[in-house]
């Protein structure tokens, strides 16, 4: 059992594989994370935001790499 597992793309991930065969529902494992994440912003406003804006300059990255 790994304790530091964030559930995102860990190899091994019992509850990726859940989600994978259908044991484990993606929604479930979507609000788990939005739990997490609200947390996280209660915990740590700071950081909370600083990895909000990494990951919405990420989307904005791709988004613009698929424009034509």
């Amino acid at each position: 059992m790994h304790t530091d597992c964030t559930h995102t793309s860990e190899p091994g991930c019992a509850v990726l594989n859940a989600v994978t065969d259908g044991t484990l529902s993606s929604e479930r494992l979507l609000s788990y994370q939005k739990l997490k994440a609200e947390n996280a912003y209660f915990e740590n406003t700071e950081e909370y935001l600083s990895a909000k804006k990494r990951k919405f300059k990420n989307i904005a990255k791709i988004n613009k790499g698929r424009r034509i």
